[in-house]
C-alpha cells in the first residue's frame, strides 16, 4: 500500500513530506512479480501475483504457502535487482525538488535504499531515511511515523508509546 504523509510545521509557508519507499516513489511491484513468478514458476499468473503483493507482501507469502526456504530464495533474487529495474514513478523528483524536507520511512535496508537512490542521483533530496534497518516491527506502527517526523521537525510535539 502506498503512503504519503503531507506534514506542516505551521512555520510559514513550507512543505515537508514523509515518503513511503515501495509504491510511493518507485514502482517496484513488477520487480518483485518478477522475483515471485520466478520462485513460483510459469504455472501461476504474472497479474495475479503482481495484485496479491499490491495488498502486501505477507499476504502474497500466504496466499501462495511460500516456505521460508522460498522466501530465502526471494530475498536472494531480490539483492541481484539491479536498480535500474525499481522504476521511479513519473513526476516524483518534481515533487522532491519543490518540498523544503523529504523523509523516506520504509521497510526496506538502508543499504537498498541508497543504491536505488543514488542510481537516479536522489540520495541529496532526503534529509532522513528510517529503515528497518533502524530495528521498527514490520507492521506499520507509529513509532517509524513520529521518528520521521522528528528529523522533519526538531520540535514535534508528540511522543510515541513504548
Amino acid at each position: 500500500m502506498a503512503n504519503l504523509f503531507y506534514y506542516n510545521t505551521k512555520k510559514g509557508d513550507c512543505m515537508n513530506i514523509l515518503w513511503d519507499f515501495d509504491g510511493t516513489l518507485f514502482d517496484t511491484y513488477p520487480a518483485y512479480t518478477k522475483v515471485l513468478h520466478t520462485v513460483l514458476g510459469d504455472e501461476y499468473d504474472k497479474n495475479e501475483i503482481y495484485k496479491k503483493l499490491k495488498v502486501s507482501y505477507s499476504h502474497a507469502m500466504e496466499h501462495y504457502q511460500v516456505s521460508n526456504e522460498k522466501q530465502d530464495e526471494m530475498t536472494a533474487l531480490r539483492i541481484d535487482l539491479h536498480p535500474s529495474e525499481m522504476k521511479p514513478f513519473d513526476h516524483v523528483e518534481e515533487i522532491l525538488k519543490y518540498a523544503d524536507k523529504n523523509v523516506i520511512m520504509t521497510h526496506k535496508d538502508r543499504a537498498g535504499v541508497s543504491a536505488i537512490l543514488k542510481h537516479y542521483g536522489w540520495e541529496n533530496y532526503f534529509e532522513d531515511i528510517v529503515t528497518i534497518d533502524d530495528g521498527f516491527a514490520r507492521n506499520r506502527i507509529l513509532n517509524p511515523i513520529f521518528t520521521c517526523m522528528r528529523s522533519i521537525e526538531s520540535t514535534w510535539p508528540l511522543e510515541t508509546a513504548n
